[in-house]
Formats: structure tokens, C-alpha cells, sequence
């Protein structure tokens, strides 16, 4: 008889199974609720209603959710483990069901022993199902390894993009942060600079305010007194010069010794002597020489300190801020005053900290700045002499030193505010004549014209002519040593340069002269349309019939008697 059994059909119940050895010595199924809740599934019989396609199933799923629980630590060898653990169970399942169920199958005994052929097909029949089961198996490992390598790479680059991701945004967080504080230090620095300059700004003024006040008290009544002297030497001088006829020219109407502008400075005066290549009087060129030795002083021994050492930098930025604020100058009253106060300070500051060295170099380079200014502006636009001036006199009155190194610092540009001429020497070269004069190089390199360098020294003649005639408080330096220059230039004969030189000056201060010095000034004026431009259309025409023009317009002085202000010559409110 054939013997067949089906260990998945468990449609029919099995028969009692007889007692026997081999039915005790069966072992056990282990439970379910002894294993692993992640292995439950996989473990139970074979026998299970449940496919093995669903058995997979189920414990890829526990696997799954192994990996996630502990996605790192020996997730490989653990869920490789526990497969094996799996097998084992299910085969040693297998076993104690073949048997057994072999046994309990119901067949047709035809007698009572069993036939040796029968035992040998059942065993043929156990061996291939556990050579399937173990084939099985073989395949869910190797799905295992396989998904278990592809979680795992998934998961390190899942891990690696959070971590960029968290460090970009770390990157970008901390980037808006510095920003943020950057801007806020850049606030605070701009806010706490305002404050200092508005500090100063205050200070400066109080200052100034007191200083002009302790100067009105203490000065007015010797205005008075000196203004009262002047004037009785004026209508003297007038007397004088109108019962003489002058040949070769005039004598100055004031006295040539106005109290000069003190220096405190350790150069010995110079010897009073013309040099060579140099026409001007002797008390002019004295007083030049004086002022020139100043700035040479300055250049030998205070500008290498100040240029060098700790305090350079220092003093570079000082150095550009006032050339800055000069150059800001226009002609709005507001913005004098503004540029007045902001050098003020500068210096003040300086003269507290160094006075023998920072504060006189910063006073080198404010009179450089007003120089250069004049040189490159007032040739053009004459009207900004006024402003310029009325912003050095300011600087002048409470900087005494100021001003003598202003007028050296423009009598070495500008050689004709001594003023005096230059005459070629033997043997010298054209390059040395003109830089004596001091010509500049244009932009081919080559010495520029006769016409711009009179221009500029013109323009230059302008600014000095608007420092004589601006109104001080303490009148330090006023119209006086314009009436000095002018008539020390008319006891000279006339060169090219001449007439532009007179034109500018008469422009700007002729209406100051007039008003001060009144009938003397009349007949100086007349002395210069009717004897001093005839000479000077001897050695150049255009400019002198510009000036003979000046003199012949509707409102001047040939037709009216009186010197008109130069249009635009008032600061704007």
C-alpha cells in the first residue's frame, strides 16, 4: 500500500495518534510568545495556514522596522542572526511534523507490519521537502542581504544630506548674524561719530563766541584810536601827493611799516639785500625773505616729525580733512561758518596735543591748501576769493601764526604778492628762469603760456587782495597792506604781468580803498588811469585796455568818481 500525506492541508482533522516512542521523543514547537516580537511570524510551523510568501513578507517587515529601531549598530549580524534562529526553528518544526503526521495519516492497513519499501519513500519524500525549505531559505537571506545593503546606503546618505542641510543653514544662520552685527557696530561707530563731531562743532563755537568777545571788549577802543590815526595820516598823505607830481612814480601814501603779522619762530632775520634775478624794493624783499625762511623752517625741521613717528598717521588724516573742508568752501555764509569751525577744532585739537610740532604742520598745510585753492579756482572764478578769504582771515584771528605762514606760503607760489619781478641772469638757463617765476608744465611737458601763468598769478593776487580787504574784529591785517602792496607795485616800471595784477586787485579791493583811504585813494586811482597805462600799453595791450575799460564803465570811477563792489561779492544767507 501506497502511504501519502500533505503536511499544508490541515482541511482533515488527523486520526488519534497512537502512543509510541517516537511520538514522546517529538520536540516541541517553541510558542510564539517565547520568541522575538520581530521574528513571530517568520517562526511558526510550516504547517501555518499562512504562505510562505506572506511568512517573507511579514518578516521583511519586522527586519524593516529593526533596521529603523537601530539602523547602525550591528544591524547586518543581528538580522542575519536572527534569520538563521529562524530556520532552525522552522526545520526542527518540520521534523516533528513529518513524522507524526506520517503516522496519524489515515491509510488501509492490509496487515500489521509495515513495508520496508514504504519507510524508505517516506524518508525520500522528508529529504525534499527540507532540501526546498532550506532553498527557501537561501533565497530570503539573500533578499535580506540585499535589502539590508540598500537601507543601509540609503540611510548613510539620508544621514549625510541632514547634515549638509544642517550645516548650510548653520552657515547661513551665523552669515545673516554677522551681518546683522556688522551693520550694528557700523550704526553705532556712525552715530557715535556724530555725536563727537557735534560735540565739537558746540565746543568750537563756545569757543569761538568767548574768544570774540574777550577780542571786541579788549580791542575796541584801540580801533578806534588806530583807525582815527590812520585816517589823520591818510588826509595828510593826500595833501602831500597832491602838491607833488610824481616822475617816475608815486610814493606810498602809507607809511611802509604796518605792524607785520608775528612769527614765533627761531630763523635769524635775513640780511637786507636785494639777490640777484630779484627787482623789488628792499623793505619789501625784507619782509619776504622773512616769510619765505619760515616755510623753509617748517620744511626742514617740522614737516620730517610730523611725517614720521607714531603720530603719522595722525597727522596725514588731520592733514586731509582740512584740505577736505577748504575745499568745500562756497558762498554761503552757513557753509564759511561751517568750514571755519570744523578746521578750528582740528587745530585747536593739535596745538593741546603737540604746539610745537602737529599744530604748526597743520598750520603749513591749511596756508597750503587756501594757496592751492586760489591757484586753481580764483583764476577762474574770482568771485570765490571772498569766501576763501573770509574763511583764512577767520582761521588768522584765532591762529595768529596762521597768517605769516599763509602770506609765505603765498608769496612762494604767487612771487608777485611781495610783490617783485624776476629778471633773467646771465647764463641761466630758460628752465631755471621759469621755475624761479614759478611756471608750471602743461600736459605735453612743456612750460605753460605767458597768458595762463598771468591768469593764475592774477587769480592768486585776487585771494590776497580779498584777505586785505575783509573785516577782522581785531584788524590784524587789513586794508593797509593792500595800499603797502599797491603802491610799492606802482613805483615799478611795468612788465606783461602788470596789468592783469591791478585789474584783479582793484576788482576786489579798489571799493575798500576807496572807502577807507577816500580822497588820497581818488587820486592814486587817477594817477593809474592817467599816467600808468599809458607805460603799461607799452609792454602789453589787451589786458591794459581791459583795465582802461574797467576804469571807463558807467558806474566807475572815471564817470561816477567812485569804485562800484565787484557783483556777487556778499556772502549768500
Amino acid at each position: 500500500m501506497r502511504i501519502s500525506f500533505d503536511i499544508d492541508d490541515q482541511s482533515e482533522s488527523p486520526p488519534r495518534r497512537p502512543t509510541s516512542t517516537a511520538a514522546k521523543r517529538r520536540p516541541k514547537t517553541p510558542s510564539p510568545s517565547m520568541q522575538p516580537a520581530h521574528l513571530a511570524p517568520w517562526s511558526q510551523s510550516p504547517s501555518s495556514s499562512t504562505s510562505h510568501a506572506a511568512q517573507l513578507k511579514a518578516f521583511t517587515a519586522a527586519v524593516k522596522l529593526a533596521s529603523k529601531q537601530d539602523p547602525y549598530a550591528g544591524k547586518a549580524r543581528a538580522l542575519r542572526d536572527a534569520a538563521w534562529t529562524a530556520f532552525e526553528e522552522s526545520h526542527a518544526a518540520v521534523h516533528s511534523r513529518v513524522i507524526p503526521a506520517a503516522l496519524e495519516t489515515p491509510v488501509l492497513v492490509e496487515s500489521a507490519s509495515f513495508d520496508k519499501e514504504k519507510y524508505k519513500t517516506r524518508g525520500v519524500e522528508k529529504d525534499k521537502l527540507i532540501q526546498s525549505l532550506t532553498q527557501k531559505n537561501d533565497r530570503i537571506m539573500t533578499l535580506l542581504e540585499q535589502s539590508l545593503e540598500k537601507w543601509r546606503l540609503e540611510s548613510e546618505k539620508e544621514a549625510n544630506d541632514a547634515r549638509e542641510a544642517r550645516e548650510a543653514e548653520e552657515l547661513e544662520i551665523r552669515a545673516v548674524q554677522d551681518q546683522k552685527e556688522k551693520e550694528a557696530k557700523d550704526r553705532e561707530a556712525k552715530k557715535q561719530e556724530a555725536q563727537r563731531q557735534e560735540a565739537q562743532k558746540q565746543e568750537a563755537q563756545k569757543q569761538e563766541a568767548v574768544m570774540r568777545e574777550r577780542a571786541a571788549l579788549a580791542q575796541k577802543e584801540q580801533q578806534e584810536k588806530e583807525k582815527k590815526e590812520r585816517e589823520e595820516a591818510s588826509s595828510a598823505a593826500a595833501l602831500k601827493l597832491a602838491q607833488s607830481q610824481p616822475v617816475s612814480g608815486i610814493q606810498p601814501s602809507v607809511v611802509e611799516t604796518p605792524s607785520q603779522p608775528q612769527i614765533t619762530t627761531t630763523v635769524a632775520p635775513p640780511v637786507s639785500k636785494v639777490p640777484p634775478g630779484v627787482i623789488a624794493s628792499e623793505k619789501a624783499w625784507d619782509t619776504a625773505a622773512t616769510y619765505l625762511d619760515l616755510i623753509q623752517s617748517i620744511k626742514s625741521t617740522i614737516k620730517p616729525k610730523a611725517t614720521s613717528g607714531p603720530t603719522a598717521n595722525a597727522n596725514r588724516s588731520a592733514r586731509m580733512k582740512i584740505t577736505q573742508a577748504i575745499g568745500q568752501i562756497t558762498s554761503s555764509r552757513e557753509k564759511v561758518r561751517d568750514v571755519a569751525l570744523r578746521v578750528h577744532a582740528i587745530l585747536n585739537t593739535a596745538k593741546a596735543e603737540s604746539p610745537d610740532v602737529t599744530y604748526r604742520y597743520l598750520l603749513d598745510c591749511a596756508a597750503k591748501a587756501f594757496v592751492t585753492q586760489a591757484d586753481k579756482e580764483v583764476s577762474v572764478h574770482r568771485i570765490k576769493a571772498i569766501p576763501m578769504a573770509q574763511v583764512a582771515m577767520m582761521l588768522c584771528e584765532n591762529h595768529s601764526d596762521l597768517l605769516a605762514i599763509l602770506l609765505g606760503r603765498l608769496m612762494k607760489r604767487c612771487p608777485v604778492v611781495v610783490p617783485m619781478y624776476h629778471k633773467r641772469l646771465e647764463n641761466e638757463s630758460l628752465d631755471d628762469f621759469n621755475k624761479r617765476r614759478r611756471l608750471k608744465h602743461d600736459r605735453e611737458d612743456e612750460w605753460e603760456k605767458e597768458e595762463i601763468y598771468n591768469e593764475r598769478m592774477g587769480g592768486m593776487i585776487g585771494f590776497y587782495a580779498a584777505m586785505t580787504q575783509t573785516t577782522t574784529n581785531s584788524a590784524f591785517y587789513e586794508i593797509d597792506f593792500g595800499w603797502l602792496w599797491l603802491s610799492r607795485i606802482l613805483n615799478m616800471n611795468p612788465r606783461t604781468i602788470t596789468p592783469q595784477l591791478l585789474l584783479r586787485f582793484l576788482q576786489m579791493a579798489g571799493h575798500r580803498l576807496l572807502a577807507v583811504y577816500k580822497g588820497q585813494a581818488r587820486k592814486l586811482f587817477r594817477y593809474i588811469y592817467q599816467s600808468y597805462i599809458p607805460k603799461m600799453l607799452k609792454v602789453e595791450v589787451p589786458t591794459t585796455v581791459q583795465l582802461q575799460l574797467f576804469f571807463e564803465d558807467d558806474d566807475n570811477f572815471v564817470k561816477t568818481g567812485e569804485m562800484p563792489l565787484m557783483v556777487g561779492a556778499g556772502l549768500e544767507d
